[in-house]
């Protein structure tokens, strides 16, 4: 009589037997292949897991193009705790933004405002280019992050950045709120400061917008901030118009920034070109300028305390501090400063650069600074020498 197999016994040992055989067929190359695919699951996806930083990264991604303003900047702390791992990663997730179609622009705008305040040289760089890539007819274009980190960018005197502002901001119409001063800035006080902190050169560029009927007006407004008798002449034929605003804007420039050469212009304005209004206001104000002079501008000074005269390499070394930190030391006596027998085109040179260092912070009182230091770079160019 003859046993037969247990259910399935047979089956089973020919399975084993065929893959024992496959294989010495050389056929075990897909048991080698599922073999290596364990094996790399083992060694990939370790790596492939986030890490605790890059998890607060990509999570402040999301919330940059969802959440305020205000709960954003929450965010970034336990980021900026974790700076030096996160850096490589938030540059990561810029340039993955910059090249975006579309472009989130809350997205970029943060993440590039936070790389251009890390400290790291080649990250801020990386900002300010980003910056350049924003899709203007996009949605997510704060205009209080915008402008700041456009101001980074000025700040750094960036080449693409006088441009960007003329393009952006100097027909701009939308203010501009720096939170932590509570200070609101009107779009032609954005100006003053986005082409103020540039510097040098910032005056040269503007003046062919002076010729520009929708940029003139404002243009000479920021002027009357940095300009100087350079700018006189195209001042002069830009306000032509005998309205009394326009007239306001001209003296307030002329006075302000344009020196004996600023007066003279205000002085041969012929009334018989002005309106009604214009004319009464400038009958009125025309006999205090034509008595100004550098005595005037010195009578005006002496209410400062402090020191009134001070050597002059001290002083000079004293400026030299300034140009570099105007936070660095207490404030020079203005007329220590227009009394001394340092040269004037020195003492003015060294006013220019120190004035637009003034210009990094963004508050009430660098705009008063800055205006005290007009003040004297104007007294000063009544001087003769």
């Amino acid at each position: 009589m003859t046993r037969e197999a247990p259910q399935g016994t047979s089956d089973s040992r020919s399975h084993r037997s065929r893959t024992r055989a496959g294989m010495l067929r050389g056929e075990p190359v897909r048991w080698i292949a599922a073999g290596l695919t364990f094996v790399s699951m083992l060694i990939i996806a370790p790596a492939s897991a986030q890490s605790p930083v890059e998890a607060l990264v990509d999570a402040q991604v999301e919330r940059l193009g969802t959440e305020s303003v205000s709960a954003v900047a929450e965010g970034w702390k336990p980021i900026e705790e974790q700076r030096a791992a996160a850096l490589p990663l938030v540059r990561e997730r810029l340039r993955v933004e910059s090249g975006a179609n579309p472009r989130r622009n809350a997205v970029l705008l943060g993440l590039a405002t936070w790389l251009a305040r890390s400290g790291d040289a080649g990250a801020r760089k990386e900002a300010i280019q980003a910056l350049y890539t924003v899709d203007l007819r996009g949605t997510g274009l704060d205009p209080n992050v915008l402008f700041r980190l456009t101001h980074e960018a000025a700040r750094d005197r960036d080449a693409d950045v006088l441009p960007w502002i003329d393009r952006i901001f100097l027909s701009g119409k939308r203010p501009a709120f720096i939170e932590e001063v509570a200070l609101q800035l009107e779009p032609a006080m954005q100006c003053v400061f986005l082409y103020g902190v540039y510097g040098e050169g910032a005056e040269a560029h503007l003046r062919p917008f002076l010729a520009v009927p929708q940029t003139a007006s404002r243009t000479v407004e920021i002027l009357s901030w940095i300009g100087s008798p350079a700018s006189v002449p195209d001042v002069a034929a830009a306000s032509t118009a005998g309205d009394h605003p326009t007239l306001a804007r001209l003296i307030d420039f002329m006075m302000r920034t344009g020196g004996p050469d600023g007066r003279a212009a205000v002085l041969a304005i012929d009334p018989a070109r002005l309106d009604a209004d214009a004319r009464e206001a400038f009958v009125r104000v025309r006999p205090s300028i034509e008595k100004q002079g550098l005595e005037q501008w010195r009578a005006s000074l002496t209410h400062f305390p402090g020191p009134k005269k001070i050597a002059d390499e001290e002083l000079r070394a004293r400026l030299v501090v300034l140009e570099r930190d105007v936070d660095s030391q207490e404030a020079v006596h203005p007329l220590a400063i227009l009394d001394s027998g340092l040269p004037r085109d020195e003492l003015i040179d060294r006013l220019v650069r120190i004035r637009a260092n003034m210009f990094v912070h963004l508050t009430d009182r660098a705009l008063t600074e800055v205006d005290m230091t007009n003040f004297l770079i104007n007294a000063l160019r009544y001087r003769t020498k």
